[in-house]
């Protein structure tokens, strides 16, 4: 999805990951505050690269939807806001989202007044929603246990799709695409 859409990749880690050489891993500058740290290093980085948008997507989440940037650079712009994040089937999924590199700012603070809660600062700053078909597969499934990971090999096996999403879904043994 990246790389056709001429969008540069990092990974924010908390551990190593045994990626490809010239991914930057970016690390918190604010350690355990949360996923919004992550978030904030991302920005950062963003800014610094001559950015205007970061995409945001949690690694364990192989079903993203081919359609993902476009939807929510369209919703955002629609809105008029500085960011979207996706929802299917009625559950908001605030870390799969685009963020504006101009909150970088006012994240620092948010964080800095001992702030953590995403769905908070998203409020704040009235993300807009986009909808997705909720599948099958659930295009913003989380594989964090062996069970999960089985479960989602099966549907990918059995090529189960929905429509906008990405085809084929994201190697399960290779996540490449980690912000």
């Amino acid at each position: 999805m990246a790389p056709s859409l001429g969008y540069r990749d990092a990974v924010h880690a908390l551990r190593e990951l045994g990626l490809e050489p010239g991914v930057p891993v970016l690390a918190d500058a604010h350690p355990d505050q949360g996923p919004l740290a992550g978030v904030l290093a991302g920005l950062h980085w963003a800014a610094q690269n001559g950015a205007s948008r970061l995409l945001t997507v949690p690694g364990d989440t192989p079903f993203l939807p081919g359609t993902l940037v476009e939807t929510l650079l369209r919703e955002a712009r629609s809105a008029g806001t500085p960011g979207a994040c996706a929802r299917s089937a009625e559950r908001r999924h605030p870390l799969v989202g685009l963020w504006d590199v101009a909150l970088e700012s006012p994240l620092t603070a948010f964080l800095a007044a001992g702030e953590r809660t995403v769905e908070r600062f998203l409020a704040a700053h009235a993300f807009a929603v986009a909808d997705f078909p909720p599948g099958p597969p659930d295009p913003f499934m989380n594989v964090n246990t062996p069970e999960d990971l089985a479960r989602a090999k099966e549907e990918e096996s059995r090529g189960v799709g929905g429509e906008g999403q990405a085809s084929p879904p994201t190697p399960l043994d290779s996540f490449s695409f980690l912000v």
